[in-house]
């Protein structure tokens, strides 16, 4: 009996761990994001009315980070493109993290057929991130 109390105690701190790392991820993306955009109207004000400065913005040739030295960069210098990129990407990293977790709770738990599953997922998240970034 004490092993299996044990055992479901391992379960239930994985669940609550990627409870928190999900709840955790989404809500440093918002504040990241909501940080984006108010340092972009803070440097941009004229965002707030005049459409055509807006229009510059949201189009595909408004200028946001494309490169993690880029990204660096653009952070140091408080750019809110830089802050809307980087929520972005944790809010993307946040599932995917989730499932490296998951395959480390199914490795605990000796459960070999899930391990190999999520690591499958795990790696097609991945490779599915690399050809994106490749055709982009």
């Amino acid at each position: 009996m004490n092993a299996i109390s044990i055992h479901e105690k391992r379960g239930y701190d994985f669940e609550l761990l990627i409870s928190n790392l999900l709840r955790g991820g989404v809500l440093l993306s918002l504040f990241l994001l909501s940080m984006g955009s108010v340092l972009t109207f803070i440097h941009h004000p004229n965002y707030s009315h005049d459409a055509s400065s807006l229009h510059q913005l949201t189009t595909s040739t408004a200028t946001f980070p494309h490169t993690l030295s880029q990204l660096k960069l653009a952070l140091l210098q408080m750019r809110g493109q830089a802050f809307t990129t980087l929520g972005l990407l944790v809010l993307i990293a946040t599932p995917i993290m989730r499932v490296a977790v998951s395959a480390i709770a199914f490795f605990y738990e000796r459960d070999r057929t899930f391990v190999l599953i999520t690591l499958t997922v795990l790696a097609l998240l991945i490779v599915s991130l690399m050809l994106g970034r490749a055709g982009g």
